[in-house]
């Protein structure tokens, strides 16, 4: 499946070199709408399952003092992100 192949290549891609693919704010989008892609491609959709439910409650675990923010509203460099948004992808 091509498709997959990109998700995963791309995701891959992102957190090796997360400064090539923007500011935390747009790595952060860019890594959910791809997990969510991948969601898609390989259980189909489940309106009952969403990254953005999944996402806020990995945030609050790893930081709880981040509340309903995005974790990227924590992080102003891309590369202390990265790492986060990996072991979120890795989970979910």
């Amino acid at each position: 499946m091509k498709a997959l192949q990109f998700v995963r290549l791309t995701l891959k891609t992102i957190f090796k070199y997360p400064a090539m693919y923007g500011s935390p704010e747009a790595v952060e989008a860019q890594v959910l709408t791809l997990l969510e892609v991948r969601f898609v491609l390989t259980k189909g959709f489940d309106p009952q399952r969403t990254i953005v439910d999944a996402y806020s409650a990995f945030g609050r675990a790893e930081r709880p003092e981040v509340g309903n923010k995005p974790l990227s509203t924590l992080y102003p460099n891309v590369k202390d992100l990265a790492p986060l948004l990996e072991k979120f992808a890795k989970s979910w």
